[in-house]
């Protein structure tokens, strides 16, 4: 389906948005964007656009897409069957669980296996029940592997990753929530029931704070957009939260507030309950600086450049989301933009060796 000449282009990003509401019109894509969203995990949606109409594909378009969407269901399938077990065999040693993320979402939220992707399965346990539940992993064939030695993770929120060699299946045991402050929602829990195995998962206003708190946390253009559609889908299931409820001091409520307000700009308007109230002043343009972030790199799927790499954007991210001032924010961003505040940037050497690199890379190419 060809678009005509003066309709605005919507982006793949934004198209998958409208589909969570149901409100997405017929379009079409590039082939290179069709490739990129099965890349990314988002054949299932595709592939159900395709079959009801929305989605013009080409027949080696449609068959690429509906392969990569049966074989997303099967493994989301399997990731299934595999965390039921472990929950049956935990609940019989009286070790609780709490599903998180993409474990819980999917099954609760989603319109079925694989529309929502997951690197691996996360599960939450009391610390003091850690050991026994990572020996049931143990015994089920689970492996820990990291690129990080062991001492990376003694005060980590999760212990080093397990990793099940012939099922491809990785699984990350946590003993808080990330951010530090979101570990105040563990109070909002509730049962329920997952696959005959009665589990805990997170109140679904709790919910919508914790996917925004680690939404927020970094940035990261994949996960950031899968981070949207949870929080599309969970805000259709219980309207934006009181973040007065919850104990947190005052410079955590402001940075969950600049968070939340940041992901409703970046979502369809109908997919907020209410309408929220703009921010004033230097707190506007801050957000504004954020939002555009969000939307070239998240939304739009811009690709990353040498100027304009992941380290860049998440310098600019962290230095707008920052808990300081406004005007401190501002003037940092561009500050940790040439000097990102990771261990050994401010170096004389390391400094001296990247002004280097730049000169003889590219000014000196650019001169001859």
């Amino acid at each position: 389906m060809a678009l005509a000449p003066d309709t605005p282009r919507q982006s793949l990003g934004q198209w998958l948005l409208d589909s969570v509401l149901g409100k997405s019109g017929a379009t079409s894509f590039t082939a290179a964007e069709v490739k990129r969203a099965v890349e990314r995990g988002f054949a299932p949606w595709l592939s159900q656009a395709a079959e009801n109409g929305s989605l013009k594909l080409n027949e080696g378009g449609y068959r690429v897409v509906a392969l990569a969407a049966r074989a997303a269901t099967l493994r989301a399938e399997n990731l299934r069957e595999r965390l039921a077990d472990i929950v049956h065999h935990a609940d019989g040693r009286g070790v609780p669980v709490c599903l998180l993320k993409g474990a819980v979402l999917e099954p609760w939220l989603y319109p079925g296996p694989g529309f929502r992707p997951m690197a691996d399965i996360d599960v939450l346990v009391k610390p003091t029940l850690q050991p026994r539940f990572e020996a049931l992993l143990a015994e089920q064939g689970y492996v820990q592997r990291s690129n990080f030695p062991p001492e990376a993770f003694t005060h980590h929120h999760h212990s080093m990753p397990f990793w099940h060699p012939e099922q491809g299946i990785w699984i990350e045991v946590h003993t808080r929530l990330y951010p530090e402050a979101a570990n105040v929602l563990l109070e909002e829990v509730e049962p329920f029931d997952y696959r005959g195995t009665i589990v805990n998962r997170l109140r679904a206003s709790a919910q919508i704070v914790y996917t925004v708190a680690h939404w927020a946390g970094r940035f990261t253009a994949s996960q950031g957009f899968v981070g949207l559609l949870d929080l599309a889908f969970l805000l259709r299931q219980s309207g934006l939260p009181d973040l007065d409820h919850y104990d947190f001091d005052a410079p955590q409520r402001a940075w969950m507030r600049r968070a939340l307000s940041t992901a409703c700009s970046l979502l369809p308007p109908s997919a907020i309950p209410v309408n929220l109230v703009p921010p004033a002043g230097l707190e506007r343009w801050r957000q504004l600086r954020l939002s555009s972030l969000c939307k070239c790199y998240v939304l739009d799927d811009e690709p990353f450049t040498r100027w304009r790499s992941p380290g860049f954007a998440n310098a600019r991210w962290r230095a707008l989301m920052d808990t300081s001032s406004n005007l401190g924010a501002l003037l940092r961003e561009p500050w940790w933009c040439l000097f990102p505040p990771e261990e050994g940037r401010f170096n004389p050497r390391t400094l001296y060796a990247r002004v280097s690199r730049l000169w003889r890379r590219d000014i000196c190419r650019h001169l001859a």
